[in-house]
């Protein structure tokens, strides 16, 4: 996003985190999708529904982190399973050969 230095509704924001919240300061979020979404609705409902898709929104990331953590621990698993059916197949050449 470009911030104006002169426009002094981008003040700098900041993004805290205590035992059980998530405090965000003077955050400006560029985002045409969510302003058409939420103006279907009444002000006073803004804060809930912004909650629920930052709440979803981070659901997502998490699980699309384990999905790619999960994909990482499968090809490792492949690869040792193909290393030691190489193995196996060494020590069975080599006992065939005695």
């Amino acid at each position: 996003m470009n911030r104006s230095t002169n426009d002094s509704y981008y003040l700098p924001s900041s993004i805290e985190l205590t035992q059980s919240h998530v405090l965000i300061h003077r955050l400006a979020l560029p985002l045409k999708n969510a302003i058409s979404y939420l103006q279907q609705f009444p002000q006073s409902e803004y804060e809930d529904i912004c909650r629920d898709a930052f709440e979803l929104g981070f659901l997502c990331l998490q699980t699309a982190q384990t999905r790619h953590g999960n994909e990482l621990i499968k090809q490792q698993m492949e690869s040792l399973l193909v290393e030691f059916q190489q193995a196996v197949r060494v020590i069975a050449e080599s006992f065939g050969q005695e």
